[in-house]
């Protein structure tokens, strides 16, 4: 099944890249206090819990391990730096201000890194290719520039301990994060996403908490949908859960229980026409059959001001969609 198949190698890939740039594991909470004071939006990806879940160990941990064995290049990077990314894997997350800004991100990688190394191998590397990577210094804060060939925008990188390093859009969010981190400014999230983030379920493979303002500060913004949710919500967490099996659990907290009963209706309204497009397509691509299940594995439920979606795909469907030709 090439769709499949296909989805079975970017998901691998996706895996692979994320274990890449993570060392071993720290407290989750750690997090919170780098990331931006306007973050609205927080996703966080739980490497360790998806590599040691039954799913990943049968279907994708191989390949993974294949991938990075047969990558020279990638296997000497890994030496210099000297860690096991297999072993020590621990958590990626990933913050903004607004729902799709690809100019504002923030990226924290926690891990245990070995600051010597990594300089040393970061020095060699700009020795070696000035034009992708460039070590700066402005004022007392040191970091890297990256230029990723074929994307305009360049990022910025530094290491904020030996358990932290940071990428960023932009040079200012990491001066914030090396700022507080050496304890020049105090955290300044807000509460609310602070509250979000404090009762997210840590054993999740990929947690979100989001606050209505991240739609007002992105390019949805201009969306008329958008716009009319976003004044209805207040906020919106939830996850993903890999295991056996693989749950969806999401909870939209409106502002006023008329609100729910709308928002649920949009949700439900969103679903349906998904439903309908995935369907349709399933007549000639048969590999599409799986994804009709899970859509219709989704269920809306309302209870005062908030709004819940659970999902749960079984491990016969995903052994169905990951089967080979």
């Amino acid at each position: 099944m090439r769709i499949c198949q296909s989805f079975r190698a970017g998901w691998t890939a996706g895996l692979a890249l994320g274990l890449v740039v993570v060392g071993g594991p720290v407290a989750a909470a750690e997090f919170e206090k780098y990331l931006p004071n306007d973050t609205a939006l927080v996703w966080s990806l739980n490497i360790r819990q998806v590599l040691d879940s039954p799913l990943a160990k049968k279907h994708a941990l191989t390949e993974i391990k294949s991938a990075l064995k047969g990558n020279d290049e990638m296997q000497k990077v890994l030496d210099a730096l000297g860690f096991d990314p297999l072993r020590d894997a621990s958590r990626v997350i990933f913050a903004s201000p607004g729902l799709g800004a690809p100019d504002k991100w923030v990226a924290i990688v926690q891990g245990r890194f070995d600051l010597e190394k990594f300089h040393t191998k970061a020095k060699e590397v700009a020795k070696q290719q000035g034009g992708i990577l460039s070590i700066r210094e402005e004022g007392a804060h040191e970091f890297y520039e990256v230029v990723v060939p074929g994307q305009a925008q360049a990022m910025f990188v530094a290491l904020l301990n030996k358990d932290t390093l940071i990428g960023a859009s932009g040079k200012e969010y990491v001066f914030e994060a090396l700022d507080k981190a050496a304890g020049k400014k105090q955290p300044g999230l807000k509460k609310e996403l602070c509250d979000l983030l404090a009762k997210a379920d840590s054993k999740q493979s990929l947690s979100m908490a989001t606050l209505s303002e991240a739609i007002r500060n992105g390019p949805l913004a201009d969306n008329n949908d958008a716009k009319e949710i976003a004044g209805k919500i207040k906020n919106a967490s939830g996850g993903i859960t890999i295991g056996d099996d693989l749950r969806a659990s999401f909870v939209v907290a409106a502002k006023d229980p008329d609100g729910a009963k709308e928002v649920a209706e949009k949700i439900s309204n969103g679903l349906n026409l998904a439903k309908g497009i995935v369907s349709l397509q399933s007549q000639t691509l048969k590999e599409l059959e799986p994804l009709v299940e899970f859509l219709d594995s989704l269920k809306i439920a309302t209870q005062g001001a908030s709004v819940t979606l659970k999902g749960q795909v079984s491990k016969e469907l995903i052994e169905k969609s990951l089967k080979k030709e």
